[in-house]
């Protein structure tokens, strides 16, 4: 019987079939303070390095870093994926919502969605509510 090394690194044929992508979908850059150290352009260099197809940054209520991070990806050949994390109200209390965007009207609908709660926050907050 092979080594569960040797099934992961691909030398067992049935575990070459099986073998997926991995795609980081809750990346955080410097522009998400105190969450994220690496600036867009390091995150997108060091995610080619590893062999990544493609990352997806998805900064603390806001797309602060999606125009450098989109730039820096696509010159090392990896596909950006835009998002964000929202912070939402709720009756029973705040919670984190991850939002991807699939088109330039799911960025629109997004920053879209960012405005709105800021400004339905105190300044430096960002709230979304949903429902009553």
């Amino acid at each position: 019987m092979r080594s569960t090394i040797e099934r992961i690194q691909g030398k067992d044929a049935n575990c070459a079939e099986a073998k997926h992508e991995y795609v980081e979908l809750r990346c955080k850059s410097a522009f998400s303070f105190l969450e994220g150290v690496s600036h867009p352009e390091a995150l997108a260099e060091r995610a080619a390095a590893l062999g990544y197809s493609a990352l997806a940054l998805s900064d603390r209520d806001g797309l602060y870093a999606a125009p450098r991070f989109h730039q820096a990806a696509r010159s090392v050949g990896l596909r950006p994926i835009t998002g964000a994390e929202l912070t939402t109200i709720e009756p029973q209390g705040a919670y984190h919502l991850q939002a991807l965007v699939e088109s330039a009207e799911g960025y629109a609908n997004l920053a879209r969605l960012i405005s709105l709660g800021r400004h339905r926050a105190p300044k430096g907050f960002s709230q979304i509510y949903w429902g009553a």
